[in-house]
């Protein structure tokens, strides 16, 4: 459907943003890196003031942030943050607080301290506002953050909420990534 969206409505960078974060879930990386480079090589300019560039924006960051592409992820980062105070909505669909974003990000280019504090910030947000899909994408940045840091017992625990999250709302796409993350972190010595 994705793909037939970016066909129809060529215009709507939204269309093809979604199409690469959507890629990523199906772990269709190479495609998804193709078709982020493509949209960076202008620095994202193509992606012009409207309803839906925030939007735009937050999906190409999900492909930067699976794809690890910091190039892409440095321009994003610029462009979400005016927005920092946000949550995407376009009248249609949302995406979550732009914070959630901006931590992904921060992942990429290793700024560890701000991306603690854009997914601390985020994951408070969207759990105090009952936004329980956006919580669990922030459970699991939080997990991917801190098992790539080499703390195990913060990984499995938000490993543990976004699985927990995940399976008891359906969000189907990030069962297997909460479990894989939970199973790969030594369990806490007694």
């Amino acid at each position: 459907m994705l793909e037939q969206s970016v066909e129809a409505y060529p215009n709507v960078p939204a269309w093809r943003a979604a199409l690469a974060s959507g890629l990523c879930w199906l772990d269709r990386h190479s495609e998804a890196t193709a078709t982020l480079k493509k949209a960076a090589s202008d620095r994202f300019a193509h992606v012009l003031p409207a309803t839906a560039d925030l939007t735009a924006f937050v999906n190409y960051a999900e492909a930067a942030f699976q794809t690890g592409d910091s190039g892409a992820a440095a321009i994003l980062y610029g462009l979400i943050e005016p927005w920092a105070d946000q949550v995407d909505w376009n009248g249609a669909v949302g995406f979550g607080h732009a914070r959630l974003y901006l931590g992904l990000l921060a992942l990429v280019l290793g700024d560890d301290e701000r991306a603690d504090e854009h997914l601390a910030f985020a994951w408070e947000f969207h759990d105090s506002n009952d936004m329980p899909l956006w919580a669990a994408r922030g459970d699991l940045g939080c997990a991917d953050a801190l098992a790539a840091r080499g703390d195990p017992a913060g990984a499995r625990k938000h490993a543990a909420r976004a699985l927990e999250l995940s399976r008891e709302h359906g969000y189907g796409a990030f069962v297997p990534r909460a479990a894989a993350l939970l199973a790969a972190q030594p369990a806490a010595e007694t």
